[in-house]
């Protein structure tokens, strides 16, 4: 069950973002993808930065699948991951039958942006902070992207780095675009401030149980 609340007449944005109550089970379909990419980097860098890294273990297909479901093969644009780490949600996308050319993947672990250089090399990966998102993608003269998927650590991050993150994303967004966002607590990732300034739509899409650890989409 997806519980959806009912938008406002002058809605921008859609948001997807993590719910407690939401029963809706992800990973009934058990894609397989060839996979270049080194686990053990991902240990490394969790051990290194435990606060950027919410999981000990990468996402699963069927997290990824639930992250972008929503998401519209014809629907035009670019689609911007925050966090992408060794690629998992970019798999799902790509499986979805959107080209790699429409990924900018943005990471802020050197060691990750190697990994995703070499398995997505149509895409535009790039090594920066979300907080310069705006700056970073603009120098590439790329003003705005249809959607956002985010494997960031938003709940782990204090209060006033959430903020910025949020608000140099959402800059970025073309209206009717979604912000799809994992959480591995039931808990609101996205600061309300930011949900009511850009008039934005909840929806709740549900948890993903085959995942270490079960995560909320």
């Amino acid at each position: 069950m997806i519980l959806v609340l009912i938008p406002r007449q002058k809605l921008r944005t859609n948001f997807l973002i993590s719910s407690p109550w939401s029963l809706a089970l992800a990973g009934k379909e058990d894609y397989t993808y060839p996979s270049p990419m080194n686990y053990g980097v991902w240990i490394k860098n969790h051990i290194r930065h435990p606060l950027k890294i919410d999981s000990l273990w990468p996402s699963s297909s069927a997290l990824g699948s639930l992250m972008i479901r929503h998401i519209n093969p014809a629907t035009p644009g670019y689609i911007l991951e925050l966090g992408p780490g060794i690629g998992s949600f970019n798999r799902a996308i790509l499986q979805r039958g959107i080209p790699e050319e429409r990924l900018i993947l943005l990471d802020q672990s050197p060691d990750f942006t190697e990994l995703l250089l070499e398995a997505f090399p149509k895409a535009r990966v790039l090594c920066g902070d979300a907080t310069d998102v705006v700056k970073i993608l603009q120098s590439f003269g790329v003003d705005e992207v249809s959607k956002i998927v985010s494997g960031a650590p938003l709940n782990a991050m204090e209060v006033g780095l959430r903020k910025t993150i949020c608000e140099e994303a959402f800059k970025l967004l073309k209206p009717r675009g979604s912000f799809s966002q994992v959480s591995y607590l039931p808990i609101y990732s996205i600061p309300n401030s930011i949900v009511t300034r850009y008039h934005g739509q909840k929806i709740y899409s549900g948890i993903a149980l085959r995942n270490i650890p079960p995560a909320f989409v």
